[in-house]
């Protein structure tokens, strides 16, 4: 068994662990579908190449996936509110909540440039550079859970953080267009098409977590893991 097999085993294990929590803690239908359709995509893009177009996919895609469950972080708030856990302090979730909703943004941002052509021996430097931004905006922008603890939309202050992650989003979407027109083939569309999907139905499930519109992103990110499943019967086009 090779060393980078057993990496991604190792690393599969960790996530399944962390999704099996975020189940636990879970009092509803729609995060435990959310942590299914992760364990499969993030499964797709460890152990089945053939979902995987190039490089950057191979590295960028398993950093989105690893983002992702936290997006169920209120999960553990209102297991906690309903008295089966004990926490002293809302903040650390609402932190961790922010971080992940960052994270997975800018990473998403960085997988259209790096395939736009930017030298893929950077991948890790510039992943780097996205945790340590994502922490220092998740540390700085003024959080405040235990006024609204059942509605994450509300905690953070202000619209600062919204108008940031809509920005993020908006790039990442033009990055996907642009590189499609310019490889213009079946493959490409399936490809930016399924990552489109992810990022937007992953950005409405942390936005609107609990309400309706999760129930719009869970659909679109379960979409955009189904379009990988058959993509590699269209390289050739």
């Amino acid at each position: 068994m090779g060393r980078a097999l057993v990496k991604k085993i190792l690393l599969f294990i960790v996530y399944l662990l962390l999704s099996l929590v975020l189940v636990w803690t879970s009092r509803s239908l729609v995060p435990l579908i959310h942590l299914i359709i992760s364990v499969v995509g993030m499964f797709l893009v460890l152990f089945f190449p053939y979902s995987l177009r190039n490089k950057v996919e191979s590295f960028l895609l398993p950093l989105l996936f690893l983002a992702i469950p936290l997006a169920n972080t209120p999960a553990i708030v209102e297991y906690a509110l309903a008295g089966e856990l004990m926490i002293t302090s809302l903040l650390p979730f609402a932190r961790l909540y922010t971080f992940a909703h960052l994270f997975f943004l800018i990473i998403s941002l960085f997988l259209g440039l790096f395939l736009f052509g930017v030298n893929s021996s950077r991948i890790p430097l510039y992943s780097l550079v996205a945790f340590i931004l994502a922490a220092f905006l998740a540390l700085m922008i003024p959080t405040s859970p235990a006024t609204a603890p059942h509605d994450p939309s509300l905690w953070i202050k202000g619209s600062l953080f919204f108008y940031i992650t809509l920005v993020l989003v908006v790039l990442a979407l033009s990055g996907f267009v642009v590189l499609f027109f310019r490889e213009f083939s079946l493959n490409s569309l399936l490809g930016y098409l399924s990552l489109s999907f992810i990022v937007v139905g992953n950005y409405l499930y942390f936005v609107a977590f609990g309400k309706s519109g999760a129930v719009v992103g869970l659909s679109l990110y379960a979409l955009g893991v189904v379009i990988r499943l058959p993509r590699g019967r269209f390289s050739q086009l």
